[in-house]
């Protein structure tokens, strides 16, 4: 993944108009698809990413990182727990 400075300066380059995109790609050490993706993203949306492919997708996750080791731990020691008892042992544990 390269940084949003990077793909700003692409776009700038390219757009001052004194090089092609394969220039472009050469100076920054890119792929030409690269440059290609963000000068159109740049054209179409005035920003170099994609906003409807960017960010997060779907809703927001209901357990963390933390959370999920918790209840494999859980699930470790006691291997027999229901869905139920493991999400009570859950509450408690986040209280």
């Amino acid at each position: 993944t390269f940084s949003e400075d990077l793909k700003a300066r692409v776009a700038n380059l390219y757009s001052q108009g004194d090089m092609t995109m394969r220039e472009v790609a050469e100076t920054f050490n890119v792929s030409l698809g690269f440059v290609h993706n963000i000068v159109t993203y740049h054209g179409q949306f005035g920003q170099v990413t994609n906003p409807h492919t960017s960010g997060s997708h779907g809703r927001q996750r209901t357990l963390d990182t933390i959370d999920m080791i918790f209840i494999r731990e859980v699930i470790k020691a006691e291997p027999s727990l229901y869905l139920d008892e493991i999400q009570h042992k859950l509450m408690i544990a986040r209280d």
